[in-house]
């Protein structure tokens, strides 16, 4: 599947696990589903630590993950519509192609719609949702990586992989400390005021900025990307609003 050259990785894409002539398995899609399964069971288990009515994690699991990954998909096309032959290609998720921005958006309207309708308090649930959804991410970069889908700019240094720079293997690896570090946070402190919500808005926007330096994406101002001109909006607005909590915290302990 690989081989080192030069100063790099070659990499041999697997695109399908499994072609049995007319059932076949993807990569990407596999990992996909497998990233829902640890989110939700990440999520069950960060409700049960903190007295949160597990009830309802299927729920938030399913209607967050099926309009996010719509959302994904629709702002992949929108974005790079030159890409599809057809529109009805936006429901062929097993070629891959999602945007996390767009995901992000569809997934926290579903998110918030499903909490009002059980009439639960929103800030312990959107911790634990950032939380449990930065492993199913990790692993959905994972496969992205494996698939070798969405490699990155030229590139021939030592992490380069097929002559280019591994972006989603980079992704893989980043958000998987940052979900390792919030879980064992989270479970520690059992704070649930929206404090990690913010936090990890930022981080992962933050981080998200940086390696789109290694994507493949036309300059729209001052040498930044679409992308990473809203990663850097969200990074401000979600940091202020982290910043605020945490002052107002301490203010209330003095």
């Amino acid at each position: 599947m690989w081989s080192t050259v030069n100063c790099g990785i070659v990499w041999y894409m697997i695109r399908e696990l499994v072609n049995l002539g007319e059932i076949t398995i993807y990569t990407h899609g596999t990992f996909l589903v497998v990233g829902v399964i640890l989110s939700l069971l990440s999520i069950l288990i960060l409700a049960k630590k903190l007295n949160l009515n597990r009830m309802i994690v299927l729920d938030l699991v399913i209607y967050t993950t099926f309009f996010g990954i719509i959302g994904a998909r629709i702002l992949n096309y929108v974005l790079y519509s030159s890409t599809y032959e057809s529109f009805w290609e936006i429901f062929y998720f097993w070629n891959g192609g999602l945007v996390s921005f767009g995901g992000f958006l569809f997934g926290a309207l579903a998110f918030v719609a499903v909490l009002k309708i059980y009439k639960e308090k929103l800030f312990p649930w959107l911790d634990v949702l950032a939380v449990g959804f930065l492993i199913g991410f990790a692993v959905g970069r994972l496969g992205s990586f494996l698939s070798g889908e969405a490699f990155g700019t030229t590139y021939n240094g030592f992490l380069s992989v097929n002559g280019t720079f591994p972006v989603t293997l980079v992704e893989f690896v980043w958000v998987l400390i940052l979900f390792i570090i919030s879980f064992l946070g989270l479970v520690k402190s059992k704070k649930t005021n929206g404090e990690y919500f913010f936090g990890i808005i930022a981080i992962y926007t933050l981080g998200r900025m940086v390696t789109d330096f290694g994507r493949v994406e036309a300059d729209l101002i001052l040498g930044l990307s679409l992308g990473q001109i809203v990663s850097l909006m969200m990074f401000l607005f979600s940091a202020f609003i982290y910043i605020g909590k945490i002052s107002k915290e301490l203010k209330e302990k003095e």
